[in-house]
């Protein structure tokens, strides 16, 4: 199922959808809204890798993090450009290349395989905090660093390994028009493209969905078993609930939570569409829906980039340790520059 934004309007969806409005709605939430919600993502992702650079790698929740915050990187990155290319400027600008297949080459693609990758790791996360809650005392011994490691490497390879057999059968092309009488950036299908890209959609498609009912299900264990435990240490331990260790373990499982609950509300229309699509054939860019696919979708990508965007404000509010490098980084920054003026 390509994921190729642009869509001709068709009198089959036009009684969904009125054409005109459809079409400007998506020109804007693709071209214009979305790019200033990456480009603020994409500098708070940066700020969450140095963070977690600074806290080192010895526990395994900062790697998960750190890995997310790369993998949102990624995905806010290979989003900017697809609302690069779906600015009306860009669209109405003469360059020498074909828009509509380019953008789905070296943008719609890349952009899949990290949504991908953020969507395993996030159900990993959410796993690894299960485990810590209902497996507290065997957790060490289930989930060690090189393990997490392991797993997160496993979490970048697959989806990108999905998707690189489409790049076999399309590819990049200078082709030559005689109309303008000038060389313009194309693409090229091989015969066997359609069969490949049906393949490895429906393998990128499970992936998706895999990760995304995981993290409801590990998302709905994990709060129900931290009611269950929060109580039973109230009534049992009295004092000591507020212990330090318990503390530092319930806010990591909150931030968790929150990072697993903005992920599911932001991601559930995409899945929702990518079903929809997969059980209703004519659901797609050019397909007798293809005006109704693309408005949902653009609606998607920006609750994708706000969901890769608001995990700062998540590590800030619940972690202490988060705050204090942060603001030291901003201490130090700001003192070299008195020092430079």
């Amino acid at each position: 199922m390509p994921l190729n934004i642009s869509s001709r309007s068709t009198p089959n969806d036009m009684w969904l959808i009125d054409s005109t409005l459809a079409r400007s709605f998506t020109e804007y939430a693709l071209g214009v809204a979305a790019a200033p919600i990456c480009l603020l993502g994409i500098m708070g992702n940066l700020i969450n890798i140095l963070v977690f650079l600074k806290q080192g790698f010895r526990e395994v929740s900062t790697m998960t993090f750190f890995s997310l915050a790369v993998s949102d990187l990624g995905c806010l990155l290979t989003l900017l450009e697809i609302n690069i290319f779906n600015n009306p400027l860009f669209k109405k600008s003469d360059l020498a290349l074909d828009i509509s297949n380019v953008s789905h080459l070296i943008a719609v693609l890349p952009h899949t395989g990290f949504s991908r990758v953020t969507s395993l790791i996030t159900a990993y996360t959410s796993f690894e905090r299960c485990i810590c809650v209902m497996l507290p005392l065997k957790v060490k011994l289930i989930l060690t660093p090189r393990r997490t490691i392991y797993v997160i490497l496993m979490t970048f390879l697959i989806p990108f390994l999905s998707v690189c057999p489409i790049y076999t059968s399309k590819y990049l092309v200078w082709d030559f028009d005689t109309s303008t009488n000038r060389s313009f950036l194309a693409t090229v299908k091989n015969d066997n493209n359609f069969s490949v890209s049906y393949l490895c959609y429906d393998i990128l498609n499970i992936q998706g969905y895999v990760s995304f009912f995981l993290v409801i299900i590990f998302t709905t264990a994990l709060t129900s078993q931290l009611k269950k435990q929060s109580n039973w240490r109230k009534t049992e331990s009295g004092a000591d609930t507020t212990s330090l260790i318990a503390a530092r373990e319930g806010k990591i499982i909150k931030i968790v939570i929150t990072i697993c609950a903005i992920y599911i509300a932001s991601f559930c229309p995409m899945t929702i569409l990518y079903m929809a699509s997969s059980i209703r054939s004519q659901l797609h860019p050019a397909g007798r829906y293809g005006l109704l696919y693309t408005t949902i979708l653009s609606v998607a990508y920006n609750l994708e980039a706000v969901s890769c965007s608001i995990n700062i404000f998540v590590y800030r509010n619940a972690s202490s340790k988060y705050r204090k490098i942060l603001d030291r980084i901003f201490c130090a920054h700001r003192g070299s520059q008195r020092t430079f003026w």
